[in-house]
């Protein structure tokens, strides 16, 4: 079994790259383009998977505090911590995909009250 981290909406289950502008407290925006799209990070789009990452000091690289304080407070996102099967799951340059059908919720955490 293969640990995955996933930031989603704790109620539509979608990514924030989906749902959010990736906006800031203050005005402005968070770089999401510093975020490669799977396609470039050497992943093939498979219907029915979704992307995440394979630690939580990737979750802290790709979601600084400040983002995880505000999208978990004002935007109602989570870190949802998974257990997949090895063959479920497809490794990227900095992220993972994996199939969420084969995939178990280890553990849901409000994403402003993770560390």
């Amino acid at each position: 079994m293969v640990k995955v981290y996933r930031v989603e909406h704790k109620d539509t289950k979608i990514g924030p790259w989906a749902t959010l502008d990736c906006p800031m407290p203050g005005g402005g925006f968070f770089d999401c383009s510093v975020r490669p799209l799977p396609e470039r990070d050497g992943l093939t789009h498979r219907k029915g998977w979704e992307s995440g990452v394979s630690s939580k000091r990737m979750v802290r690289h790709w979601f600084p505090k400040v983002v995880r304080d505000v999208w978990g407070k004002s935007y109602g996102m989570v870190l949802v911590e998974f257990e997949v099967p090895r063959d479920a799951v497809e490794r990227g340059q900095y992220q993972v995909q994996f199939d969420r059908q084969r995939a178990t919720v280890v553990a849901t955490r409000d994403l402003a009250e993770w560390k």
